[in-house]
C-alpha cells in the first residue's frame, strides 16, 4: 500500500512538472472567448467567421462599425491583434462612447487560438500565416464596407505587440500606421518596415518580453530610415496597454495618418 501511495505520489509530481513545462512554452494558448476579448462591450461587435478558398485556414472575427455609419461615406479601419490572453484592449477602448464619438472606424478584432500571428500555422492551405488570412479577410471587408484603405491601422500587446511588427513586414504596403505594443520583432525586416509609420510602446520593468526587444527594433527601424516614435514607461511592467491605449495624444496621431 506504501509503494503503491508512493507511486501515485510521484506520478503526479511528475505530470504536474510536465504540464506546467508545456504550459510555460505555450503549447496550450489560452482560447479567446468573446467575453474576454472586449470585455463589457464585446456585445458592440459583430461575430463573424472567416474562412479560406480551400477551407482549410479559418477562424471567429469580431466588426465593430462606426456610430451611425454611412454608406455614402469611408471610414478607416483599426486592426487590434490580441495577446496570448485573448482580450483586446485596443479594442475595448475604441468601442467606447466616447472614442466611438471622435473617432468613427471599424475595428476588426481576429480571434485566433495560437501564439503566434505571424508563424505558419494553416497546414495545406495556400498561405499557411494566420497574419497573410488576416489580411485576406480585410479584402473580403472592403467588397462590403465603406472602408478607407489609406487609413487602414494595426495595434496589438504582447504576442499581438509581435504580430504587429510581423504583418508590417509581410505586408510593407498595406498599413497607414502601427503600434506595437510589449512585442519584439526581426531587425532583419526593419527595412520592409520602414514606410511605415510606427509608435512603439514599451515598460521598462517588463519581464514578459524585455524592453530590449522593442529599442532593437525602434532603432532598427529607424536606420532603415523609417519613421519610428517610441515611448517607455518607466516602472511599467508587461501590461503597458493601461498606459498606452488610455493616452489621447497616441490615438489622435493614429488616426492622423494616411497612406
Amino acid at each position: 500500500m506504501q509503494q503503491r501511495r508512493a507511486f501515485h505520489t510521484v506520478f503526479l509530481a511528475v505530470f504536474l512538472t510536465g504540464l506546467i513545462a508545456v504550459m510555460s512554452v505555450g503549447t496550450f494558448p489560452r482560447p479567446a472567448n468573446a467575453y474576454s476579448l472586449m470585455g463589457e462591450h464585446t456585445p458592440l461587435f459583430e461575430k463573424g467567421r472567416y474562412k479560406s478558398m480551400t477551407g482549410l485556414a479559418g477562424f471567429d472575427y469580431y466588426l465593430l462599425k462606426p456610430q451611425n455609419y454611412d454608406p455614402s461615406k469611408t471610414y478607416p479601419l483599426v486592426l487590434t491583434l490580441h495577446g496570448a490572453s485573448g482580450h483586446s484592449y485596443g479594442a475595448d477602448v475604441l468601442a467606447g462612447s466616447l472614442m466611438r464619438q471622435a473617432y468613427p472606424a471599424f475595428v476588426l478584432v481576429p480571434s485566433i487560438k495560437l501564439n503566434s500571428w505571424t508563424l505558419p500555422h494553416f497546414t495545406g492551405d495556400l498561405r499557411q500565416e494566420p497574419s497573410a488570412h488576416v489580411i485576406a479577410l480585410i479584402k473580403q471587408l472592403e467588397k462590403h464596407y465603406a472602408i478607407d484603405k489609406n487609413r487602414i491601422y494595426v495595434t496589438g500587446y504582447s504576442v499581438g505587440g509581435a504580430g504587429t511588427f510581423g504583418i508590417v513586414a509581410q505586408h510593407p504596403d498595406f498599413f497607414a500606421a502601427a503600434a506595437p505594443l510589449c512585442g519584439k520583432g526581426m531587425p532583419r525586416d526593419a527595412k520592409a518596415m520602414a514606410k511605415t509609420p510606427f509608435w512603439v510602446f514599451h515598460g521598462s520593468a517588463d519581464r514578459v518580453i524585455g524592453p530590449e526587444n522593442s529599442r532593437l527594433m525602434v532603432n532598427s527601424i529607424r536606420n532603415a530610415g523609417g519613421s519610428v516614435r517610441y515611448t517607455e514607461y518607466p516602472g511599467v511592467g508587461h501590461d503597458v496597454w493601461t498606459h498606452a491605449y488610455t493616452d489621447r495624444t497616441f490615438w489622435a496621431w493614429l488616426f492622423a495618418q494616411t497612406r
